[in-house]
């Protein structure tokens, strides 16, 4: 293997149309596959010991990583075409400025959108009366908490559901998918505290039914979340290292990396229920979390026509030495002694032999490294 060239599985190209002082048609782009994580921990004004729904969370950015690497192989990949939001870079201004640069590159109606959330969530009162016309009887708006909230019932402290409605229609794809774990997501909201090692995500007390977002507003839209109106999510010690996660979006990436190239909305839906509520049986007493879908459960995964690589791959870095870096770690499920097969660039196929092999002999959260 070459000692200057980092080493892939998939190399995502975007072809620009450009216009050179003239006017006329522009030559059509490949379609953008963009993304938005979104993944708070340590917020500004709570703690580990807050009241409910004003804790802090451990695994908000464990979520994110492991979401990432999923979303890879789906062709979301790129730092031109994702983009992370930690903590303080989480505020309410900085998820604002999240969706502005979604709406900068989402400008084709080619183009495929997921914003995915991992965080409190809450709700408040519904100031323009637009959730009861949705559902009846419903007087809440549901919300998500930024990093920099005090007040987590405060509408100009959060980001309502009203904000992203508006967000996501200054996009120039209908193509969007929207995952939130978060209590109550599924009308949407992280937060009361259990048992010592299991932390839910959101304040007691919303049992109003209703809808996060109103992806129907949109048919293209889909809305995949932790739990419905009145249950809670989970975050809780999780694989061989017991480390923190959601519980939904641990087994989210676990059906994602076994889906298909056709695997449908509800397929992935049906299979995530199923792990979720295992797991949820077990670590939290048999309490009930079931994850939702809104939408055409019929689409396939992000609406993509074409195939997908037909497993989960990572990058492979000189890390000089004869040693390797690999873009994985502990949170993907990476172990010391894995065995992984090295392709050049632009491979998505895998049909060929690999270029060679690489032993794992240390891991840290988020890379490895061998031989």
């Amino acid at each position: 293997m070459s000692s200057s060239k980092s080493l892939s599985v998939l190399v995502f190209s975007v072809g620009l149309g450009l216009i050179l002082g003239f006017s006329g048609p522009v030559e059509p782009r490949e379609p953008r596959h963009l993304a938005l994580l979104i993944g708070i921990a340590d917020y500004k004004h709570f703690d580990a010991f807050g009241e409910p729904g004003k804790t802090d969370l451990e695994a908000p950015h464990h979520d994110v990583e492991r979401i990432r690497l999923s979303l890879r192989r789906f062709g979301f990949d790129g730092e031109e075409n994702v983009r992370i939001l930690l903590d303080s870079g989480a505020s309410k201004e900085g998820i604002a400025q999240g969706f502005s640069w979604l709406a900068s590159r989402a400008t084709d109606s080619s183009d495929v959108v997921v914003v995915y959330y991992s965080g409190h969530g809450t709700y408040t009162d519904d100031l323009d009366g637009d959730e009861a016309l949705v559902t009846r009887g419903d007087e809440k708006d549901e919300a998500l908490v930024p990093w920099d909230a005090a007040d987590i019932h405060a509408p100009e402290q959060l980001v309502v559901d009203d904000d992203m409605r508006v967000w996501l229609g200054a996009l120039g794809t209908s193509n969007v998918t929207l995952i939130v774990d978060a209590c109550y997501s599924g009308t949407v909201s992280r937060g009361a505290s259990g048992e010592s090692t299991i932390t839910a995500r959101g304040p007691i007390g919303n049992m109003e039914p209703g809808a996060a977002i109103d992806p129907l507003s949109n048919p293209d839209h889909a809305l995949i979340t932790a739990a419905s109106a009145g249950q809670l999510a989970w975050e809780a010690p999780l694989g061989d290292r017991n480390m923190k996660f959601g519980i939904f979006t641990y087994h989210l990436t676990r059906s994602l990396d076994g889906a298909s190239p056709v695997t449908r909305y509800d397929e992935l839906l049906h299979d995530l229920r199923k792990r979720v509520q295992a797991r949820v049986d077990t670590a939290v007493g048999g309490r009930i979390q079931t994850p939702q879908l809104e939408g055409e459960g019929s689409a396939r995964l992000f609406r993509l026509g074409g195939d997908v690589p037909h497993r989960p791959f990572v990058l492979v870095l000189d890390a000089g030495s004869g040693l390797y870096a690999v873009d994985a770690g502990a949170v993907h499920g990476v172990r010391v002694s894995a065995i992984y097969d090295v392709y050049p660039p632009g491979e998505i196929e895998f049909g060929e032999a690999p270029l060679g092999h690489i032993r794992v002999d240390s891991v840290t959260e988020t890379h490895s490294y061998g031989a």
